[in-house]
Formats: C-alpha cells, structure tokens, sequence
C-alpha cells in the first residue's frame, strides 16, 4: 500500500476531478493506477477517465449505468435536464464514434433553446434549480458572459456512454435531439460535397 496512491485517492475525493496533467504519473505507472482504482473501488468508488478528456475524475461506482438509474444528488427534474444536456452535447460525439472537441465546453446551448425545447413546462426559475446542482457537480459549466451552458468534465467522465446509448438503441428510442442533430449534420456534409 504506498502513501502516494493514498494521497492521489485523497485528492480525488477532495477535488473530484484533477487535470490529466497534474497526475501524469498514474497515466505512465500502471501499477499505481491499479493500486489508485482499487483503493477507490474498495470504499465504493471509480477512477474515471476516458481518451481524450483531459481530466481524471472519481465518482460513485456505477452511478449512470443505464437509464434507470438515479445518482441520490438529483432530483428527477435535474437527472431529465441532465440527460437531455448529454443528448445535445456529448452523444452525437459517441454514437458517430468521434473523438470528443479539443474544449469540451466547446458547444454551448442558450438556456432560451433549453426552455423552448424540453418538454413539460420549463420556467427560467425551475430550470436554474436544476441546473444547480449538474454545476455544482461539474456536468454543466455556465458560459461567461451569456446565458448558455456547455457541457463540463463529468458529462464526459462520469456516464457509461456506451451502456446508455446501447439502451436507447433496443427500446428504439433514439432520441429525436439525436436524431435531429445526426439529420443536420448529414445536411451540412451534402451542402459541403455540394
């Protein structure tokens, strides 16, 4: 047991997410890697990384794995928004097999398009509780100087997204801001082939 793979785990708890390069040297000792993650692990916990996010993150074990499951922090409303906002933001980039932007913040969604778009009677108040939370746990970052969000670390990090896409896929509920983003995107590429 080191006293380095105890100070990361401390670290990780404490911060929730350290960037990629300021812990380089769990990214190059395997040993210590695995020594990190099973020390999460045996107090209920994952390391969380993904390629090309450049963040490490920790976070309750099996959390998103699927659909139907509920991280205790969220009310409903906030767990809808935050799979809505993943829909926009993070899924295209998995379902097409991208690799994520450079900046995962990169795409921001005015809160305007969100009151307009979901469903079920959103006001400006309700959906700033909601938001509140997924800020607070680093899934949504609020864009300076606009009223917009983008998606933050854990959006990316911390949802299984090949479990909730496989989901999605057999019940055929692709989802139509799915759908609707795939359809502008192929648009886009004809009029560039055009």
């Amino acid at each position: 047991m080191s006293e380095r793979a105890a100070g990361i785990c401390a670290e990780l708890i404490r911060r929730r997410l350290i960037p990629r390069d300021e812990l380089s040297e769990i990214e190059q000792d395997l040993t210590l890697r695995d020594e990190v993650s099973r020390r999460l692990s045996e107090v209920g916990l994952s390391l969380l990384e993904r390629p090309g996010i450049p963040f490490w993150g920790v976070a309750i074990a099996d959390v998103f794995r699927s659909t139907e499951t509920l991280n205790a922090e969220l009310d409903v409303r906030s767990l809808g928004l935050l799979l809505y906002l993943w829909l926009q933001l993070v899924a295209p980039y998995f379902y097409r097999e991208q690799t994520p932007p450079e900046h995962l913040n990169e795409t921001p969604l005015s809160e305007e398009a969100l009151l307009r778009e979901l469903p079920g009677g959103w006001t400006k108040s309700g959906l700033q509780r909601a938001l509140s939370p997924l800020r607070r746990l680093h899934f949504v970052e609020t864009v300076r100087g606009e009223d917009a969000v983008s998606a933050g670390p854990m959006l990316w990090l911390a949802i299984n997204h090949e479990a909730l896409l496989q989901d999605l896929r057999k019940d055929k509920g692709l989802p139509k801001a799915l759908e609707r983003y795939l359809k502008q995107e192929q648009d886009r590429v004809s009029a560039e082939d055009a």
